[in-house]
């Protein structure tokens, strides 16, 4: 092969040693770069107004070459400067030759070529790449992001349609719907009573079930006693809804309605207090005793001042002046579960029989009585459950410990797992969805500013992933910007370091006999 053609191929890496090896440049160029760049920033101060050399010094590195280029401009502009001898008047022609003839000196452009040509491609374009990628990182994040925040968003509005669907709210004034939700609570508890009715057969079916059982039991013990007459208890607060409805908590303590009834109010105001405990009840300051009984006048037809008048007792006979104590027992044995006997004289004028507070509450109204409501709801579906499990067994041909005795014909396995539903669709009614929250706001007023609070917490969720798409949207405008300004960066930057690398191998090349010289690594490879 040829020598002439032989191809020179040097590291970009080892292209600055190459040279100071070859002893084309000097290892102490650095010293001599220094008056060079004084001299250019004078000759820039001066310059003609021409696109080329406002593009040529646009670029934050000028090298030799486009020292080079400058002059060949200022040729074409100076030349009306220009002597018979060849040389030109002009200053600004004398700056960059003066330039160039600092950079030939010991071939120093040669060596600042080859520094900028590395760093370029080892740092700059790189770095370019880099905040490219970062800006489509952070466009494809933001799209991301923007999806979920999408998504949560439409769940925590669906949230909230869902709450207020359970509610029966439209949505629009939170507050003022609660509130008036209250007013449809009476008729959801007559409809809850009504429902209840209908647990009557499955009641019957319990209380049939554990009479018999005792019976069974007692004829086990005394064989001899044929029959026993048991007074069961068996659901009684369940018992006592189904027979009588939705009636006051003092009808159910005390056995007989009440004369008036002075239900507690709701205060629903910014500053209302948690409700009053079941357990506490507020007869109030005065106490309606009806007529005023120390104004009541003496048999001289003046008052006596509160003195009471209680007539002549010598005169009273033995059999009026006794006390038939046997109707008192029976008023006593009367009154079930309460320390406070509350005796109603009609005909005497003294109000009695005012349900106040907690007694005034409907059973279902009542936090206590409802409790106990759902506990014989709960013993009754338990018991249906079993017993329907063990017929079911005895179809099979199993075994059953403790059978309870012959099937009845209310205990037809499709009519009790009627029961069973019909059971669970009461206690959900009762501890699930509008009734709930509406039981939980009778119980404290200030569940209503509660629930409102969590209500617009999810509507404020809403707005939050809306806010924060905004966001993200600006985001992603600002990294496309920066893309496209780095995207254009970089282009000039690759133009610029594959034209500054061309030239270094031709000025190489020209100095070995115009042999091809390839430098590895260089501006081609990026």
């Amino acid at each position: 092969m040829d020598e002439h053609n032989l191809a020179i191929d040097i590291q970009l890496k080892k292209l600055l040693d190459w040279l100071i090896s070859r002893r084309i440049c000097n290892r102490d160029w650095h010293q001599d770069i220094v008056p060079i760049r004084s001299q250019i920033g004078h000759a820039i101060g001066d310059m003609p107004e021409h696109p080329v050399i406002k593009e040529l010094l646009s670029g934050t590195n000028i090298n030799y070459f486009h020292c080079r280029q400058i002059v060949e401009i200022l040729k074409e502009t100076e030349k009306d400067s220009k002597t018979f001898f060849g040389s030109y008047g002009s200053q600004r022609m004398k700056d960059w030759q003066a330039v160039i003839s600092l950079y030939q000196n010991q071939h120093v452009y040669l060596a600042e070529a080859a520094q900028l040509l590395s760093q370029s491609v080892t740092y700059e374009i790189p770095g370019l790449k880099k905040q490219v990628a970062k800006a489509v990182q952070v466009q494809e994040e933001c799209d991301k992001k923007e999806k979920d925040n999408l998504r949560k968003a439409k769940d925590f509005q669906h949230d909230f349609d869902k709450s207020c669907q359970q509610l029966g709210i439209p949505g629009q004034h939170l507050r003022q719907e609660i509130i008036a939700l209250m007013k449809s609570l009476p008729e959801t508890y007559q409809t809850v009573a009504s429902d209840c009715r209908k647990l009557k057969k499955a009641r019957e079916l319990y209380a049939h079930f554990m009479r018999s059982t005792m019976e069974n039991n007692a004829h086990n013990d005394d064989p001899s006693q044929a029959k026993v007459d048991f007074d069961l208890q068996v659901l009684p607060t369940l018992d006592f809804l189904i027979e009588h409805g939705n009636v006051t908590t003092y009808q159910w303590i005390h056995g007989e309605a009440p004369l008036s009834v002075e239900a507690p109010a709701l205060d629903f105001g910014p500053n209302a207090l948690e409700a009053v405990n079941d357990e506490a009840i507020d007869f109030g300051d005065d106490i309606d005793f009806g007529e005023d009984i120390s104004a009541a006048p003496g048999e001289d037809g003046q008052e006596n001042g509160g003195d009471i008048d209680w007539g002549d007792l010598d005169e009273m006979g033995p059999e009026e002046g006794e006390i038939d104590w046997g109707e008192v027992s029976q008023a006593v044995d009367s009154v079930e579960d309460s320390a406070v006997i509350g005796i109603t004289v009609e005909e005497g004028g003294v109000a009695g029989g005012v349900a106040r507070d907690t007694e005034a509450l409907s059973l279902l109204d009542n936090r206590r009585t409802r409790t106990l409501i759902l506990d014989d709801l709960t013993e009754l579906e338990c018991f249906i459950q079993q017993r329907l499990r063990e017929l079911e067994l005895q179809d099979e041909g199993k075994f059953v410990l403790g059978g309870g005795g012959n099937m009845t014909e209310s205990e037809d396995p499709h009519l009790m797992r009627s029961m069973v539903h019909e059971i669970r669709s009461v206690v959900s009614v009762l501890t699930a969805g509008q009734l709930h929250h509406l039981q939980l706001i009778r119980s404290s007023p200030k569940y209503v500013d509660r629930l409102v609070d969590s209500l617009k917490s999810k509507l404020e969720l809403v707005d939050r992933m809306h806010a924060l798409n905004q966001a993200l949207s600006d985001r992603r405008d600002q990294a496309i910007q920066e893309q496209a300004v780095s995207q254009k960066k970089l282009a000039v930057l690759k133009a610029k370091a594959k034209e500054l690398q061309s030239k270094i191998e031709a000025d190489i090349s020209a100095r070995y006999k115009n042999r091809p010289v390839n430098i590895m690594g260089g501006a081609q490879s990026v």
